[in-house]
């Protein structure tokens, strides 16, 4: 995952610069679903779960689908030095955006 403002950012300085080819957009931070909810689960400060991580055979998908989707952006970062927001950042964001809307 990536945030938003990041590819804004990311395809906004590509296109400044004029590059040509194949850049993988995307934080160096990998994270299988799980890892993703425990991240979450710590900022948001609630119990992680019981939950199992299946392979996506298990979820029934009409077409089958890598085990490996990762994207590569060092060309990216070498060329740009940009720096991703982490998904703990994010998430944080999103605590705070649900927090401003449901008042306590």
């Amino acid at each position: 995952p990536t945030y938003a403002g990041d590819v804004v950012s990311g395809l906004r300085m590509l296109m400044e610069a004029r590059a040509s080819g194949l850049y993988h957009l995307c934080q160096p931070e990998r994270h299988d679903r799980v890892g993703l909810l425990r991240v979450l689960c710590a900022v948001l400060d609630v119990p992680l779960p019981g939950v199992e991580c299946l392979p996506s055979v298990e979820f029934g998908f009409l077409d089958r689908r890598s085990k490996d989707t990762s994207m590569l952006p060092a060309k990216f970062q070498a060329e740009t030095r940009f720096n991703f927001t982490t998904m703990r950042e994010c998430c944080r964001l999103f605590k705070e955006r649900i927090q401003c809307r449901c008042p306590t």
